[in-house]
């Protein structure tokens, strides 16, 4: 079950009519902030640069073992705004995590928003007038995450048998669980 702030479920009031808006925070310090009106969350001010809600595409074929990465396609117009011309900053802002909300009327804090979607900016496209960006999801950065992370390091405590091994990995019960020796201790996990 979705969990939502409070503030947001007061906002939303009794669900018959509701006016619900996307805010998109794309990297960290400094943050750009777009949303399709004119407001402020945060004590920041949202450019409304946005075009339309983005929409979140997802699928898994549980049958062949099969999963499509998620991902969104953000339209922002490349109008001047405010001076400046959001394709002046969007070369710095590739690979940056990147979070889609919902918000409510009345609602001016980030963490009293809805959190939809998280994942990185990996391209762009651009014409006169707009910019797409499309955003995928973290999955594959954690599914090509190379496992075991850490190996033995070249080191005169450990054995020279064991050294460029990977560290054991255990999960569950295990008579005789592989243990690595260093000096006059045994290492059952990765140091740290």
């Amino acid at each position: 079950m979705l969990d939502l702030p409070d503030k947001f479920k007061q906002a939303l009031g009794s669900g018959v009519r509701t006016s619900l808006f996307p805010i998109v925070v794309i990297g960290s310090s400094p943050e750009v902030i777009l949303s399709i009106k004119a407001t402020t969350i945060d004590g920041k001010s949202c450019d409304p640069l946005l075009l339309n809600s983005p929409s979140i595409k997802s699928s898994a074929d549980i049958i062949n073992n099969k999963y499509t990465i998620s991902s969104v396609s953000l339209s922002i117009s490349n109008a001047p705004y405010n001076g400046k011309m959001f394709s002046d900053i969007i070369r710095s802002l590739l690979n940056e995590t990147t979070k889609i909300y919902y918000c409510a009327n009345g609602i001016n804090a980030l963490d009293d928003c809805l959190l939809v979607y998280t994942g990185t900016l990996r391209r762009y496209s651009q014409s006169a007038e707009t910019i797409k960006l499309t955003l995928e999801d973290l999955t594959e950065d954690k599914l090509t995450t190379k496992i075991p992370a850490t190996l033995i390091e070249d080191d005169t405590q450990y054995l020279q048998d064991d050294l460029g091994k990977p560290y054991p990995m255990i999960y569950g019960f295990l008579e005789d669980a592989p243990l690595i020796f260093n000096n006059d201790k045994l290492e059952i996990d990765k140091p740290n």
